[in-house]
């Protein structure tokens, strides 16, 4: 596989994530939701990646992760609570 020269060569839709701004988010949820009896539980659809979702469940912020389907249920098992919305 050959890896794109250019942004308008990458196939699409595709994630650009700048790793030390999601970082610093993710640290700054975290901080905000310390010593509250609070925790955050983001949405996996928000941005389907899973290194981003195991960097959210390791800043210690976060109770779990939901998924809305099954196919991102599957391929998101990065942790022990997952939360499955489903539409009925």
């Amino acid at each position: 596989m050959t890896h794109p020269n250019k942004i308008d060569d990458l196939p699409t839709p595709a994630l650009l994530l700048d790793w030390p701004t999601a970082k610093r988010n993710i640290d700054r949820a975290a901080a905000f939701v310390e010593g509250r009896s609070v925790r955050l539980r983001p949405h996996f659809k928000n941005h389907k990646c899973v290194p981003l979702a195991q960097a959210q469940l390791g800043a210690r912020g976060c109770c779990g992760i939901t998924a809305a389907t099954v196919d991102e249920a599957v391929v998101l098992v990065v942790g022990d609570d997952l939360l499955l919305l489903r539409k009925l």
